[in-house]
This record gives C-alpha cells, sequence and structure tokens, in this order.
C-alpha cells in the first residue's frame, strides 16, 4: 500500500477554492470532466491525519495504475 504522508505542506480540500473541489466540479462539469484520482476522492469523502482526499486518491492511483487493479483491491489492504 502506498505511504499516503507527503513532504509538501498539508492541506485539506476545504483550503481549496470551492471551484477546484471535487465535489463541486463533477456538480458543475459531470464525472467526465474529473480525474479518476478526484472521482476516487470523492467516494473515499475524507483523508488521514496529515493527508488530504485527493493527495490519498492520488497515491492510490499511482501505486495500483489502473481502476481494474484497484478495485481488486481488498477493503483491509485500503486500510494499511
Amino acid at each position: 500500500m502506498p505511504n499516503a504522508k507527503h513532504a509538501k505542506p498539508y492541506y485539506t480540500i476545504h483550503d481549496l477554492p470551492e471551484g477546484a473541489r471535487p465535489r463541486e466540479r463533477l456538480a458543475r462539469l459531470g464525472p467526465q470532466a474529473l480525474s479518476d484520482a478526484e472521482l476516487i476522492a470523492i467516494i473515499l469523502r475524507s483523508g488521514a491525519q496529515g493527508v488530504n482526499v485527493i493527495d490519498m486518491a492520488t497515491d492510490l492511483m499511482r501505486y495500483y495504475r489502473t481502476l481494474p487493479a484497484l478495485a481488486q483491491v481488498s477493503f483491509t489492504d485500503l486500510q494499511r
């Protein structure tokens, strides 16, 4: 499982301009306008201490590379 902690400064979704937040972009532009990582971030709903949900979703996509590969991962493995 990827290590989602980053050396870059931590921010939350609420720190982003409203127009840059995945859920708001989904409502405004539709799913085709979002990356796979942004759509996963919406499903996850929240990050973990020290990592926001967008970075967590990006790390998952980087680690598993494809949505079919990510879909095969157990919930227990995702929790690690």
